[in-house]
């Protein structure tokens, strides 16, 4: 009798997590479903400085119902890009706005292309991503089209590469040569987490070993897209400080004529939020302050000489 309870539960065991992995599969499967036809091979012709012709390739996605975006790298100095979509379509389309220091570019479809677009996909909030949640990527690795890459969130607010402005999301999907400007999509709440864009290639002499894909935190795309298409580049907000990195967030410089300056930010300020959201390090503050908007207003709430100071200031 214990032999048959013990088969029984086993059996009811396996037909539960059996289940649960065809529930997690068929997610994924109808998640690839709803959004590939939301993403586009993005093919460019650009003329590079020392006048020769150069062809981009990458991917982009539908983020409203007329724009497409995209990485700059993939469109370089083009004024029209050629979109080719799930079912074969080509369509010819001007490029609206490109920032190179943030590496984000956006498209536009227009006349008959912009009748009838497929799914737009949304960009994730930071309050829905988690770390260790999994993700998927759509693209075309080294030319091969509509590539499904699984992986999960790494980390976020990382900042990487050599004067690269904008706060990213590191996660273990597969990126390559092909896949940048496509999507990085939650499984759990069908949003975009980021845009693929770079994978911080390994340096062996310094010991590091490996390739880590990153990609722009979607939250700041979410934020901060429309202000490249009205204002042709996204203008992030710099302080102008220096910390003392022993000392947390204590301002130890403040450089001359620059936006601190002209609020009346002090050496020896500590900076303990910004809009009201508490700050932990130097990487939570550069992420509050990449999201706060072109000619929007801000707080910044320091200690100095033992008490808290509201400081107000504006990204003009």
């Amino acid at each position: 009798m214990k032999n048959v309870f013990i088969t029984f539960s086993l059996t009811v065991m396996i037909m539960i997590f059996g289940t649960l992995y065809l529930l997690n599969e068929n997610t994924v499967e109808s998640l690839v479903k709803r959004n590939v036809n939301s993403v586009y091979l993005v093919e460019s012709e650009s003329i590079n400085k020392e006048g020769k012709k150069g062809v981009g390739m990458g991917t982009g996605f539908l983020f409203n119902k007329e724009y497409v975006v995209t990485n700059a790298h993939v469109v370089g100095n083009a004024k029209v890009v050629t979109l080719i979509s799930k079912d074969g379509k080509k369509i010819r389309v001007p490029v609206v706005a490109t920032d190179v220091d943030a590496d984000v570019a956006v498209v536009r479809l227009v006349g008959e292309n912009a009748k009838n677009p497929p799914r737009v996909l949304r960009f994730c909030r930071r309050d829905e991503i988690v770390l260790g949640e999994d993700v998927i990527g759509i693209g075309h690795p080294w030319g091969l089209i509509w590539t499904i890459t699984r992986g999960i969130v790494s980390g976020y607010d990382r900042f990487a590469g050599s004067g690269r402005s904008v706060p990213l999301v590191q996660t273990d999907t597969k990126i390559l040569q092909g896949n940048s400007g496509g999507p990085l999509i939650s499984v759990k709440n069908d949003c975009v987490v980021a845009m693929n864009t770079m994978v911080n290639v390994a340096d062996q002499t310094k010991g590091r070993f490996g390739n880590i894909p990153f990609s722009i935190d979607g939250d700041y795309l979410r934020t901060r897209i429309h202000d490249l298409i009205k204002h042709k580049k996204i203008k992030n907000l710099i302080l102008g400080i220096q910390f003392d990195s022993d000392k947390g967030l204590y301002v130890k410089v403040v450089v001359p004529f620059s936006l601190a300056s002209k609020i009346d930010m002090r050496i020896g300020d500590i900076i303990h939020s910004i809009n009201g959201k508490p700050l932990t390090d130097v990487m939570v503050l550069k992420s509050t302050l990449y999201k706060i908007r072109q000619d929007e207003k801000f707080i910044v709430t320091v200690q100095r000489d033992g008490k808290k100071l509201n400081i107000f200031g504006k990204n003009s």
